[in-house]
């Protein structure tokens, strides 16, 4: 009978070691099975995270990178007014298309001097179409948009001056505007040649202007049918210094577009 209690001890205390083995392993296992589920998963130590419908919502604390600007040359499109048939105002044999030629050609060896890479509606006497001239401007992607004109006012001979157009609301490519650009050109032309300064005008409906998705402007000189301006208009250097405060104009909204000169002797503007 005592041999029978030791052996039902023993029995026991068998079953409830190998009870406790099995427990050992069965909860190791299980835990070891959720870490490996869980592997990857997100914790849900800060205050943000939230649980929404089952998913985890992660907070997204990754910055993203600032942008590139994107780089490219300026281009300068030169817009001599008229041209071919289109002989523009004139008085006796004072043609406007000439001049404006001549004083956008004078300007475009000053701009190109400087390394810049100029680009013109026109180089000679030919007819070039108002559509022709923007499309021209945009196709090229051209950084800024100078129409060089005089002006006439047969019935009042005694206006005389420089004014400069724009069109307003025009938001240029984002630098700066028509409004501004105009500013300056008037400003240089009126300071330089000494003429009657008009001012800048806003003109909605002029084509060039309102066409062009670049800051653009038309420069009109001066008056051919006032006597003193057209005296002026018909000579060498008064046309020169005319170019001169246009190269300055532009050098100047260039500046304020702060565009730079690259080691490789590029104008660069930061787009």
């Amino acid at each position: 009978m005592r041999k029978k209690i030791k052996m039902d001890s023993l029995f026991v205390r068998s079953l409830v070691i190998l009870l406790s083995v099995l427990f050992v392993i069965l909860n190791t296992a299980f835990f070891f099975n959720k870490y490996i589920m869980n592997a990857g998963s997100p914790t849900f130590n800060d205050k943000n995270d939230k649980i929404q419908s089952g998913t985890v919502t992660e907070k997204i604390t990754n910055v993203m990178p600032t942008p590139t600007p994107v780089k490219k040359e300026v281009l300068l499109l030169i817009d001599p007014g008229h041209g071919g048939e289109d002989l523009g105002t004139y008085f006796d044999n004072i043609y406007e298309k000439v001049l404006n030629l001549d004083i956008s050609l004078k300007l475009g060896k000053l701009l190109e001097n400087d390394g810049f890479k100029v680009l013109f509606t026109r180089k000679e006497d030919v007819f070039v179409g108002l559509k022709e001239r923007s499309d021209l401007a945009n196709e090229k992607d051209a950084t800024l948009f100078l129409s060089i004109h005089n002006n006439n006012m047969p019935d009042s001979p005694n206006y005389k001056g420089t004014e400069t157009l724009y069109c307003p609301g025009s938001s240029g490519n984002g630098k700066i505007n028509g409004e501004r650009f105009a500013q300056i050109v008037q400003e240089e032309l009126v300071k330089r040649l000494g003429t009657i300064d008009n001012g800048i005008i806003a003109r909605p409906n002029l084509s060039v202007l309102r066409r062009t998705q670049m800051a653009a402007v038309i420069a009109e000189i001066g008056y051919i049918s006032n006597y003193s301006d057209r005296i002026k208009l018909n000579t060498e250097y008064f046309r020169q210094e005319a170019a001169v405060a246009l190269h300055k104009a532009v050098k100047r909204t260039l500046d304020e577009m702060n565009v730079k000169k690259q080691p490789d002797n590029r104008w660069i503007i930061s787009g």
